[in-house]
């Protein structure tokens, strides 16, 4: 087998793992945090479902795919009852 130093591809078995300090993490346990809002990780997903829900003819579809427990129905839902109810799709990005 090559050595890892001979391609950028490879990596050493100790580069596998990045160890995190516990004390700078600024808390004791997750308790202490506020919940997270919004959708992480997702900014095109969201510009694409505003960008469909402002669609203002018929025969637009809006198809969404993800994972059990991904938030993808929810959010959906969040965004739908928006643009009913007239509110801006302003995006969440965190």
């Amino acid at each position: 087998m090559p050595e890892a130093a001979a391609s950028p591809w490879l990596l050493a078995p100790e580069r596998l793992h990045a160890p995190c300090d516990p004390a700078g993490l600024g808390f004791q346990t997750t308790m202490e945090l506020d919940p997270l809002s919004g959708t992480l990780g997702q900014d095109e997903a969201l510009e694409a479902l505003a960008f469909g829900l402002s669609m203002t003819t018929d025969g637009f579809n809006i198809f969404v795919l993800g994972p059990d427990g991904s938030g993808r129905m929810s959010t959906v839902r969040r965004m739908v009852r928006a643009r009913a109810s007239g509110e801006s799709l302003s995006l969440i990005h965190i």
